[in-house]
């Protein structure tokens, strides 16, 4: 769990998933729950965010060999809202809307020829 103290506003991240699809294809998907506000407005922490998933899903390839940076595919985050808020301590309530962000990659693997 990594927490952001940036403007008070809390960030919980979860671990990069790898999840193998049928083609042999793998399927890479990070989640992280932030503030709405910061998501909209905060350019340098989305550049931030995703560097690190582009880091993970490279180093994941790396793993697996035999794979160009052509044959990954980053998909746009996808941003929902999660119907939660936060409430900062504070003499005034402050409630703040919090979204969940989709990082997801596909990794093509290469084909063995027989």
């Amino acid at each position: 769990m990594n927490f952001e103290h940036g403007k008070g506003v809390p960030i919980e991240e979860v671990g990069a998933q790898t999840i193998a699809n049928e083609d042999g294809n793998i399927l890479v998907v990070k989640h992280a729950v932030a503030n709405q506000r910061k998501v909209e407005e905060d350019h340098v922490w989305r550049a931030i965010e995703l560097q690190k998933f582009y880091d993970e899903v490279h180093e994941i390839a790396d793993k697996y060999g035999d794979v160009c940076s052509r044959m990954i595919r980053i998909d746009t985050p996808e941003v929902m809202l999660t119907g939660n808020f936060v409430d900062y301590v504070s003499d005034v309530v402050d409630l703040e809307p919090q979204v969940l962000v989709n990082f997801k990659a596909t990794i093509i693997r290469r084909k063995e020829l027989n």
